[in-house]
């Protein structure tokens, strides 16, 4: 640990002291759990290089404000990879879609305290919310990773070097040495792994109203293609319903038809039967004729005369 100033170890009451920038209850001896204020952040972060790049601008409210890195990562993109941000650049998140940012800067939690981190405001009034945790580990040495969702309703965009993101610093009642234990090989980047952790499609709600206001279009547009298919569909069902399953074939019809021409020429002439002659009548066709007449003649013998 760097050495801090008087200022940053000195707590003023007189039933408190501070021993290694901690401060203890007298009456109990026990070890008095603060946020660092705005004083500790302006000694301790530059000193022990907690945050780097520092900027005690970025400091509000016992916060500081860590900005948007160069790299991110969005499950709506169409190549599925992570996006590089160049300077002014900016990445915009749509509804219902995950996002993975890293910070700016590289963040470094002593072993004496524990990091809390969330968003900013005027972010999460928009609908962006963090889902990938609110802490960071002691002994924690690199940039932070954040996994954010869009819950809102309409684009957000988030530009490069913008402050997003919160960081507190809450001191631990002694120095731990259950750190982190990555530490020294965390990814400075979004590596392969974080972008495969967010692959996969999104049925998130405004993914699923998005699809339904597609179909209303399509069937909005093309009306005239459903009455097309209903007026086919109920043309086929009366088809099968009212008619019979099979229609005689175009040779049987002109059998038929020769069959009814003969019958009706010997009722009404009594003539000999008509033999017909068509090459769309074949050979059974005729024998068929023939067979006809040879019963009309048994008919004859019977006594039963023709008509005149």
């Amino acid at each position: 640990m760097g050495a801090c100033s008087a200022a940053a170890r000195t707590f003023l009451c007189s039933e408190l002291t501070c021993a290694r920038c901690h401060v203890i209850d007298k009456s109990t001896g026990r070890t008095v759990l603060a946020v660092w204020s705005t004083e500790t952040i302006r000694e301790r972060f530059p000193c022990e290089k907690i945050v780097e790049p520092y900027s005690p601008d970025r400091i509000e409210n016992c916060a500081y404000a860590l900005a948007m890195g160069d790299e991110a990562f969005i499950t709506s993109t169409t190549t599925k990879t992570k996006v590089r941000l160049e300077d002014n650049g900016s990445i915009t998140i749509p509804p219902g879609q995950f996002a993975l940012f890293i910070t700016a800067e590289r963040v470094t939690v002593p072993a004496t305290a524990l990091g809390l981190i969330s968003m900013k405001y005027s972010f999460k009034s928009r609908g962006l919310i963090n889902v990938s945790g609110f802490h960071v580990d002691p002994g924690f040495s690199s940039a932070l990773k954040f996994s954010v969702y869009n819950a809102g309703s309409k684009d957000i965009t988030v530009s490069r070097d913008e402050p997003v993101f919160l960081l507190w610093l809450h001191d631990l009642d002694r120095e731990t040495k259950d750190t982190y234990r990555a530490a020294g090989r965390a990814s400075r980047g979004l590596s392969s792994e974080d972008q495969n952790k967010m692959q996969g499609e999104i049925a998130s709600p405004a993914e699923l109203k998005r699809r339904i206001d597609h179909l209303d279009h399509f069937f909005a547009n093309n009306a005239w293609i459903l009455k097309i298919g209903v007026g086919l569909l109920l043309a086929i069902l009366i088809r099968i319903v009212f008619l019979p399953w099979s229609l005689p074939t175009s040779s049987a019809r002109e059998l038929m038809e020769a069959q009814i021409e003969d019958r009706v020429r010997r009722d009404l002439l009594g003539s000999a039967p008509v033999r017909i002659q068509s090459a769309a009548r074949g050979p059974c066709a005729e024998a068929t004729l023939q067979h006809s007449s040879t019963s009309s003649v048994g008919r004859a013998d019977t006594g039963i005369a023709p008509r005149r």
